[in-house]
């Protein structure tokens, strides 16, 4: 991880809302405690605002300045819905800027832009989803979104949005089979 004053470290997450910045050595260079116990690992992104850390809580996805490891803010999300599991960092629509991934404790897969602390897009996958990956499927020059699940085949989020929960979707959904890709039409709103 890189922090705002050019030190490389590692963060470790520890019960109580505590993240431990150690050097590359294993040594202790920084506790920082965050006030609220962590439902994710943190994570660190490089935006224009500076280098960020996240990490998922149950008010949502909040960022530090990783020079002062001051709160800069929080990402809610509806009800009682908080980020689970890993939060995975890419760049999603090719701005240079990295979107952070993240699945929920009801089930759904969003997509963050750090930078604008906003939520850009959202799907109900109705299962959790251990594994987040990318890959630009579709040689569009873009990364889709692909999640695993243990009882559901393989799910593909193309261009960006898409909800499986219903009858609206904006793109298409592709559902990988042992046997190669099957694509499914898309949709009309």
């Amino acid at each position: 991880m890189l922090t705002g004053t050019r030190e490389r470290g590692l963060l470790v997450p520890l019960k109580g809302g505590v993240v431990e910045l150690l050097g590359l050595d294993g040594s202790h260079l920084k506790s920082i405690r965050l006030g609220s116990e962590l439902t994710t690992q943190p994570v660190v992104v490089q935006t224009s605002r500076g280098v960020l850390m996240l990490a998922g809580m149950k008010s949502g996805l909040a960022a530090f300045d990783t020079a002062t490891f001051k709160p800069l803010g929080r990402i809610a999300i509806e009800g009682a819905d908080y980020p689970t599991g890993t939060l995975s960092v890419a760049d999603l629509d090719g701005d240079k800027i990295p979107e952070v991934v993240m699945t929920t404790n009801s089930g759904r897969v969003m997509a963050v832009d750090v930078a604008h602390e906003k939520i850009k897009w959202s799907a109900n996958v109705s299962s959790e989803a251990p594994a987040i990956a990318f890959a630009d499927l579709n040689s569009d020059t873009r990364l889709d979104v692909v999640l695993s699940g243990r009882t559901v085949l393989p799910l593909v989020f193309q261009e960006l949005m898409v909800l499986l929960s219903g009858t609206v979707a904006k793109k298409r959904e592709v559902k990988l089979a042992e046997t190669g890709a099957v694509e499914s039409s898309p949709r009309q709103e």
